[in-house]
């Protein structure tokens, strides 16, 4: 519906929104992320697109697009709009959309729905458009917090391996990701998979471990994958699941968004592998996902070594503790060579078992230089500040210097999620075939209703790093579609 005057207002569509730019989204997604950056900010895209363009109505003020986003979590229907999105510009740059909940579709589709219906009351609509100016999509929420209990505690949304005749959606969206997983898990002998918004699996290590050793997922998209190493932006990665005509597949595009200017978008990457749907290669995401861990690691040991270590002295307290520092990183290095190295699930768990082997040696090593460290701090005698030299500093900052580089070390050279890795490889060689049985998935996945009422539609920024990675030489023949592009200068 529209108002007295016919201009649409609040959640109104913007003129040249939808249509050509959605097409060729549905047509050919992997070529329209190539050369359009796509956003999941979809409470900025319900706002922009409800402004018309040309100031924002009063009645504009008064929709709650939170409330709507978090009434949209429980729906097992979507449909979406492209929303273009202002960007500062050189001419250079590829275009840039929001995904945006087409609120009229909604609306037509669950008239019935009281809340709904409370939600948009007063509030004009404009008409329904045309079928092809929509993307027809699955959604999995996000939620925050932990992560245990994850019928509750976690996002996720039964799918369809084939599209119903009713429903057809060839998309999964979710939101936009820096740090969370898609996980997909299938029971043996159904026709439909479920997708997993899995949130912040690093902070919520245990209950992770926890869930792929129980819920058994078949695959594990993570940010080993789609996000690059080295914090100099925000990341928002825009991954989803497309089902082409080689069957389902991963969609992922890297965004990172400018600290000063969250307005300032740039694409890095777009890249796209099938889901596996099959069990028998778990031991793939495994070792990324631990490889993961330690690529963070080094990234962080590289940091505090130019920061901190290069700027020790050369004194027998601070020498030594620059041997263990040094004995930290050489260790995060042959995890790294260890990892990488992985070819099945055989292979998972004899590096584990190395991995595990190998710590404990440095654990012993890091012993016998903490305890000489302590004697040397004892027994060497406060140099004056004259004497040290500006590149030292006095001998309070050198020791202070010296307690960063230890707490760094101490921190760095925890090695708790050896045995996590050990577990998990171990879980992988020793079960059979899954033996999941058809069970109430279904009624599961909408018991996330009432958990999604109470969440925040969002993600969190958590660090990222501005450096590509290499892959691992078994991951190599995953990603079918991968590119380099920036956007803007």
């Amino acid at each position: 519906m529209t108002t007295p005057s016919g201009r649409h207002d609040t959640i109104g569509m913007r003129k040249g929104d939808g249509g050509r730019a959605v097409r060729e989204f549905v047509t050919a997604p992997k070529e329209f992320l190539r050369s359009n950056t796509v956003l999941l900010r979809m409470a900025d895209g319900m706002r922009a697109r409800s402004s018309g363009g040309a100031g924002t109505s009063s009645v504009a003020k008064g929709m709650d697009h939170a409330a709507f986003l978090r009434w949209m979590d429980k729906q097992d229907r979507h449909w979406f709009a492209l929303t273009p999105h202002a960007t500062p510009g050189n001419g250079r740059e590829s275009p840039a959309y929001v995904l945006t909940p087409a609120v009229e579709k909604y609306a037509e589709a669950f008239r019935a729905d009281p809340a709904l219906g409370a939600l948009l009351r007063g509030h004009s609509l404009p008409p329904v458009g045309p079928a092809e100016d929509y993307v027809q999509a699955h959604y999995v929420p996000y939620l925050q917090g932990s992560s245990a209990n994850p019928e509750q505690n976690v996002g996720h949304t039964v799918v369809p391996l084939e599209s119903s005749q009713d429903f057809r959606a060839d998309f999964v969206f979710t939101a936009a990701m820096n740090g969370c997983a898609l996980a997909v898990t299938k029971e043996d002998g159904r026709d439909e998979f479920t997708a997993w918004h899995y949130q912040s699996p690093t902070s919520n290590h245990a209950a992770a471990e926890q869930f792929r050793t129980a819920e058994r997922p078949v695959d594990w998209f993570g940010d080993g994958e789609y996000q690059s190493l080295g914090p100099e932006s925000i990341p928002e990665s825009t991954n989803l699941l497309w089902r082409g005509g080689q069957g389902w597949e991963f969609l992922s595009q890297e965004n990172h968004a400018d600290f000063r200017d969250y307005g300032d978008v740039r694409t890095r990457r777009t890249t796209s592998r099938p889901v596996r749907l099959e069990p028998g290669e778990e031991w793939r995401y495994v070792a990324r996902h631990y490889l993961r861990t330690v690529e963070d690691r080094l990234e962080t040991l590289r940091r505090v070594e130019r920061d901190y270590v290069a700027k020790l002295g050369r004194s027998a307290p601070d020498l030594l503790l620059k041997s263990s520092f040094d004995l930290v990183r050489m260790q995060a290095e042959r995890d790294a060579q260890a990892l990488r190295g992985v070819a099945d699930t055989r292979q998972l768990a004899q590096t584990a078992e190395g991995i595990r082997d190998d710590h404990e040696s440095t654990r012993r090593v890091m012993a016998h230089f903490d305890a000489r460290q302590a004697v040397a701090e004892r027994s060497t005698p406060p140099a004056r500040g004259w004497f040290r030299g500006p590149a030292q500093g006095t001998e309070p900052e050198a020791q202070s210097r010296r307690a960063k580089v230890a707490s760094f070390v101490s921190r760095l050279r925890d090695d708790a999620w050896t045995s996590a890795l050990a577990r998990e490889a171990h879980a992988l060689t020793t079960r059979a075939a899954p033996l999941r049985s058809p069970s109430a998935r279904s009624a599961a996945a909408r018991s996330i209703a009432e958990a999604a009422r109470r969440q925040v539609h969002g993600t969190r920024s958590s660090p990222a790093s501005p450096h590509p990675r290499s892959p691992a030489p078994w991951a190599g023949g995953d990603a079918v579609v991968g590119m380099n592009r920036t956007r803007g200068s």
